[in-house]
């Protein structure tokens, strides 16, 4: 199952880890989220720079909603450093996944 965040739910992600459901759902961004994947794009940027070509990093971490999710769950943030001259940005790998981290298998950890 693949969705975006406005499905990233407990009552479905539950559902989803007890019939092994493979899934992965799009984050919104927030605060906390952003904190532990800083570190991630900044390599990206480095790695780029370096290369002169685009650099691909991902970062898996647990991470919990404050009171949404009644557990922790595995999250897979991708980043993408596209560019070397100009104007230089971070992306996401799927333009459909823009500003969202991708959660899978968190039943197989």
């Amino acid at each position: 199952m693949v969705s975006l965040s406005n499905h990233a739910n407990d009552p479905l992600m539950a559902w989803c880890e007890a019939n092994r459901v493979d899934y992965v759902f799009g984050l919104a961004r927030n605060v906390r989220l952003e904190a532990v994947l800083a570190e991630p794009l900044a390599e990206a940027k480095r790695l780029c720079l370096a290369s002169g070509k685009p650099a691909r990093l991902f970062r898996d971490f647990r991470y919990r909603t404050r009171d949404s999710w009644s557990r922790e769950r595995r999250v897979v943030g991708p980043f993408v450093k596209l560019r070397v001259r100009g104007r230089a940005h971070a992306g996401r790998r799927q333009s459909s996944l823009r500003g969202h981290l991708s959660q899978t298998h968190p039943h197989r950890l």
